[in-house]
Formats: C-alpha cells, sequence, structure tokens
C-alpha cells in the first residue's frame, strides 16, 4: 500500500486532491491543518493542528504515521513533517512519492501568501533529501473543482462559520456562508 506526501502552500488544491486520492486508494488521510469532514467522512481524517504547538504538530504526525503501512499525509506543514522525519530517521520513512502543488487556484491573503513562501523554502532543503532517498517528486497542477468539490467546500466553510458564532449563540444559514464561497472562488453558489 502506498505513502504519499501532498505538499503545498494554502489553496493550491492539495487537500482536495488528497482527499479523494486517499477516498480512492482506501488508505488513511492525515491532515497537518484545520479539516472539517463531511458527516460520516468517507476515509479516516486525523487533524493535528489541536495536539499541540505548530512545533510540536510534526513529531504527534511521525509518532502517528510510523505505526501505518499506508497513508496520504498533506496540509500546510506536510513538508516540515517529512523534512523532519527525514532528519531524525533518514531510512526509516518509506514514502513512494511526494506530490507539490505551486500554484493556487483562487486569490491568497497575505498571511496565505507568506505561509506558501515558508513552504517553498521548506522544499528547497527537502529535495536533495528526497533525492537521496529516492523518492518520487512530482508537481502538480491544481484540481479541477467539480459540483461535489464546491459542495463539500460550502459544508466546510458552513461548518467552520457555525463553529465561530456558536460562541456568540448565532447561527450562519447558507445563504449567509454563500457570499464567502463566491467571494474566494468567483463562482457562484
Amino acid at each position: 500500500m502506498p505513502r504519499i506526501v501532498v505538499i503545498g502552500g494554502p489553496r493550491t488544491g492539495k487537500t482536495t486532491y488528497a482527499t479523494k486520492l486517499a477516498r480512492q486508494l482506501g488508505v488513511h488521510l492525515a491532515s497537518t491543518g484545520k479539516r472539517t469532514e463531511a458527516e460520516g467522512g468517507l476515509v479516516s481524517t486525523d487533524n493535528y493542528i489541536g495536539r499541540g504547538t505548530w512545533g510540536e504538530v510534526p513529531d504527534h504526525i511521525i509518532k502517528d504515521l510510523r505505526g501505518r503501512e499506508s497513508f496520504v499525509l498533506e496540509g500546510t506543514q506536510a513538508a516540515r513533517v517529512l523534512r523532519r522525519w527525514l532528519m531524525q530517521s533518514p531510512d526509516e520513512p518509506r514514502i513512494d512519492k511526494v506530490l507539490v502543488f505551486n500554484r493556487a487556484w483562487v486569490k491568497r491573503n497575505p498571511g496565505q501568501e507568506a505561509m506558501a513562501k515558508g513552504v517553498r523554502t521548506v522544499l528547497k532543503e527537502l529535495g536533495p533529501m528526497l533525492a537521496k532517498a529516492g523518492v518520487t517528486v512530482e508537481h502538480m497542477t491544481p484540481p479541477v473543482m467539480t459540483d461535489e468539490d464546491w459542495r463539500e467546500h460550502r459544508s466546510a466553510k458552513l461548518a467552520e462559520a457555525a463553529e465561530k458564532e456558536g460562541e456568540n449563540d448565532g447561527e450562519e444559514t447558507e445563504a449567509e456562508a454563500a457570499p464567502l464561497l463566491t467571494e474566494e472562488t468567483g463562482q457562484t453558489s
């Protein structure tokens, strides 16, 4: 079974692609960022964001993935996780493939641009390590978003908005969330 790492900055389509890939392969999906799955998610998904500080998250992920035969790891921290894993145990992680998404498919805010720059910096360091380990690296273009992808995206946005509003005892309706989706993607709901 494969061990695949999907790397990219924010808004490059890596999560959409990784989710589809994990579903297709029937393997564990590990996400380094905040991930909202549809009810009864189709793949086993871990969200490590609440398990420690930014610096500790890679160690939690490495510990979990060591015990797995197969997985798809994705997220903006995936490059840092893989770099740390290779630095700690150069011969241990058997990674079959690294997929790199570089180009955003929608506009990023300044914080997301800064995060993307950090991912590119880590990738430069990671390149020679992956070559030495014989890991195949493929550079990908952002995936085409289907209607189903947009529905899942909207669902995640609604869940995120409801979580934020829950603190104020208010709920966001789909009509209220739709402008967020339209503004982000340029597509109507």
